[in-house]
């Protein structure tokens, strides 16, 4: 229904099935061993998100609903060994991370601030133009810039700077220092 349907019918039935769209994909993410499938229904939730941002909310809805929190849903993903399956949860907890009120924090924002460190400094990482990706949504916001400030994600996009990437990968990385400048302090040391 929902990667057959076009937009309007789509939208039409995920306003009217919120909780159950959400609980749907979670659960058979959880559930399901097979990495075709869980590629496959990552691709749709982030898909889904990308056409229409206010939608985060059906998961941070269902979250609570469950009493936990998005993070404790898609951080887990991170941690499988299908690169894919990683590259595409980052993705989405970082849409989960920007979209929404509700921002992430504490020991949660500081695992994938570790995460996406740990993948900028990989060597031949496939997935690293869409690492920077997630960290140019995430340094916009003030909360996220001074965490990943914290955690020395300067020096890190510095590194990965200086490393042998391609242009696209640096224009990123070098908006990445831009964003972070956008804080008076982080400026200032950056100019030092």
């Amino acid at each position: 229904m929902l990667d057959t349907s076009p937009p309007p019918r789509r939208d039409q039935f995920l306003k009217e099935h919120r909780y159950e769209c959400a609980r749907t994909f979670l659960e058979m993410i959880a559930n399901v061993a097979k990495d075709q499938t869980v590629q496959y229904l990552l691709t749709m939730i982030d898909d889904i998100l990308q056409e229409d941002r206010s939608r985060v909310e059906i998961f941070h809805e269902y979250a609570r609903k469950e009493n936990t929190t998005v993070w404790r849903l898609f951080l887990p993903l991170l941690n499988r060994q299908d690169p894919f399956i990683v590259n595409q949860a980052g993705r989405i907890i970082a849409k989960l991370a920007c979209w929404s009120n509700e921002t992430m924090e504490g020991a949660d924002l500081h695992f994938f601030l570790a995460f996406l460190k740990e993948q900028l400094r990989m060597q031949n990482n496939e997935y690293k133009q869409a690492t920077a990706r997630c960290l140019q949504m995430l340094l916009r916001v003030e909360e996220y810039r001074q965490a990943y400030a914290t955690v020395d994600g300067i020096t890190t996009i510095l590194n990965a700077l200086s490393a042998n990437n391609n242009f696209q990968i640096q224009y990123q990385l070098i908006f990445c220092l831009w964003c972070m400048t956008f804080n008076p302090d982080l400026a200032e040391k950056m100019n030092k």
